[in-house]
């Protein structure tokens, strides 16, 4: 029997995460062998090359390893107290859950997003988009409090509501602005 169940461990190999379980290659105590990586409920990772891990010899069986692996030397530092973060530490891309509430979102490629139902987003503050450029496909309604828009085919007058000069030629008619 293994007097010593719990051990310090480094991943040598990060393996392929295409089986019924994520393993990953490990070395300890001039050992070295195959590892079940385990995590929370509805979190996941490959852990990266390198990483530091918690070893468990689950049963006390040399042969029946899982670790919970971390890079400490990638991860967001000066955290306070009771902030969370979750993220790809190799690439930089984190959530931070921070202390006063706020989510500080960093993502160094795209971000895609799919929702197979609707999307609401409600803000009591301001809402601002920053971007080079903007597209919208489908019919976009720009709600109430602002001023109407115009539309191809809107008509154009001198003094707004008196002498019509012309027509809107050019752009779309799928927005309204109620």
């Amino acid at each position: 029997m293994n007097k010593r169940p719990i051990k310090r461990a480094v991943i040598d190999k990060p393996g392929a995460d295409d089986g019924e379980y994520p393993v990953t290659q490990i070395s300890y105590l001039d050992k070295t062998g195959n590892a079940e990586v385990i995590h929370p409920y509805g979190m996941g990772s490959n852990p990266p090359n390198d990483s530091l891990c918690i070893l468990f010899l689950v049963n006390n069986e040399d042969e029946n390893r899982a670790v919970i692996a971390t890079r400490p030397d990638l991860r967001p530092k000066n955290l306070k107290p009771g902030e969370a973060y979750f993220g790809n530490l190799v690439t930089g891309s984190i959530v931070i859950a921070k202390e006063n509430g706020d989510w500080d979102v960093t993502i160094k490629g795209d971000l895609n997003i799919n929702i197979t139902g609707d999307a609401n987003i409600t803000a009591t503050g301001d809402a601002n988009v920053i971007a080079t450029n903007i597209n919208l496909n489908g019919k976009v309604n720009l709600g109430s409090g602002g001023p109407a828009i115009a539309r191809a085919g809107d008509p154009v007058f001198d003094i707004p509501g008196l002498v019509q000069i012309g027509i809107i030629k050019t752009g779309s008619g799928n927005h309204t602005a109620s």
